[in-house]
């Protein structure tokens, strides 16, 4: 995902006339930190489990993100063999209020094959739907996906994002992979933050938009 842009990127500012070596140290440089790139595919190590944080707002985002996790357990090891494989991947996903009914269920089945576990949450924005809306279409999606034989064992909504977030961290346990598909990825940063007792320094990474704790 961040292949392509980045790629996309580099043609770009080659096209405007970027000086190679310019173009070479900034893809050398670049990282997908939170305070790099927030929300765009961000590992973060806390408590013996990761947190991927990833905006992930449209079915083919979620088509993409949903075989990285499915390669990310993958390359880990096989689930229960050892101690090094991720144990469950859980998914806190969420999809615009102005998508396509047929897409936010597309999108849901899409996750179902990925996670074991999933919380459907809903932007702070619903774009005039009403509350809980978008939430049952990405659940029926899930529906579907796990009648088809998809790996998920569970799914529920909580609609409110950082609400969802906390949910997802209280049952995270060692080996475990949680993956947060984010609205507000400095609030659900910063609740990561504060879940992990981090007691750190702060990083600004844009002034006076984004002030959260650096772990």
């Amino acid at each position: 995902m961040n292949v392509a842009n980045a790629l996309a990127a580099a043609a770009a500012a080659w096209a405007a006339g970027a000086h190679l070596h310019d173009i070479r140290q900034g893809l050398r440089t670049f990282t997908t930190s939170f305070f790099q790139a927030p929300g765009r595919l961000n590992e973060v190590e806390l408590n013996g489990f990761k947190l991927i944080l990833d905006y992930c707002h449209n079915v083919d985002g979620m088509r993409r993100l949903s075989e990285f996790v499915q390669a990310y357990a993958h390359d880990g090891g096989v689930p229960g063999t050892d101690g090094e494989g991720h144990e469950r991947a859980i998914g806190v996903i969420g999809i615009p209020g102005d998508r396509r009914d047929e897409d936010q269920r597309e999108y849901g089945r899409l996750a179902a094959q990925a996670f074991d576990k999933i919380i459907v949450r809903e932007d702070a924005n619903l774009r005039g739907r009403p509350p809980g809306e978008s939430a049952k279409n990405v659940l029926t999606g899930v529906e579907k996906g796990q009648r088809e034989g998809a790996r998920t064992e569970k799914a529920e909504a909580v609609l409110d994002e950082l609400t969802a977030a906390r949910q997802a961290l209280s049952m995270a346990k060692p080996g475990d992979l949680i993956v947060m598909c984010v609205d507000d990825a400095a609030a659900v940063y910063r609740e990561a933050m504060a879940a992990n007792k981090a007691r750190a320094r702060f990083a600004i990474a844009d002034p006076g938009e984004l002030e959260a704790e650096e772990g």
